[in-house]
């Protein structure tokens, strides 16, 4: 008799960035106008660059407790200097368009 291993199946693995046509609208949308947050993770300030417009942002907790609201133009100073260190969220909405983006700021 022969020996034939048992093989598993090949499993693939999901991509890093997810085909934008699979999306949910929201977050499709939300792809679409981009922005930065630098540096990320911070220990004290990070800077948001968003494309050109006017944006309402909320920087929550990983609760989803509201710690800073703003609205601002391109560009935002956010200043988490006095939080612990964790997982922060930013959502950002265009006031124009009403499209949203939610960026992951890690505190150290």
């Amino acid at each position: 008799q022969t020996y034939i291993p048992q093989v598993p199946p090949i499993v693939e693995l999901p991509t890093a960035q997810p085909d934008l046509d699979d999306l949910p609208i929201t977050e499709r949308q939300a792809e679409v106008f981009g922005g930065q947050l630098l540096p990320n993770p911070t220990t004290a300030q990070a800077r948001l660059q968003m494309i050109p417009g006017v944006y309402d942002m909320h920087l929550t907790d990983a609760l989803g407790r509201v710690l800073h609201t703003a609205t601002f133009a391109e560009t935002a100073e956010i200043d988490v200097r006095g939080e612990k260190s964790g997982l922060y969220f930013i959502r950002v909405q265009s006031t124009e368009s009403g499209e949203v983006r939610v960026f992951r700021l890690v505190k150290e």
